[in-house]
């Protein structure tokens, strides 16, 4: 597992939310969501910047771990 995909994984788990609602919400499919949380896969640059607008973080954050200042 890719660290993008831990950390997708932990905003996912603390908000509460399982892959499908995540996936529904984003256009994007379970499969490929449980791809990025699972497997060595990054995302299209399109994927990242839904998923991070949807968790309301960066791109970077989601990248890298490193938080705005």
């Amino acid at each position: 597992m890719t660290d993008f995909g831990k950390r997708i994984r932990k905003l996912r788990m603390d908000a509460g939310l399982t892959q499908e609602h995540v996936a529904f919400e984003t256009g994007i499919t379970g499969c490929t969501l449980r791809t990025y949380e699972t497997k060595d896969t990054l995302p299209r640059v399109d994927r990242a910047v839904d998923l991070a607008s949807y968790f309301h973080v960066t791109v970077e954050y989601l990248l890298t771990g490193k938080k705005p200042k």
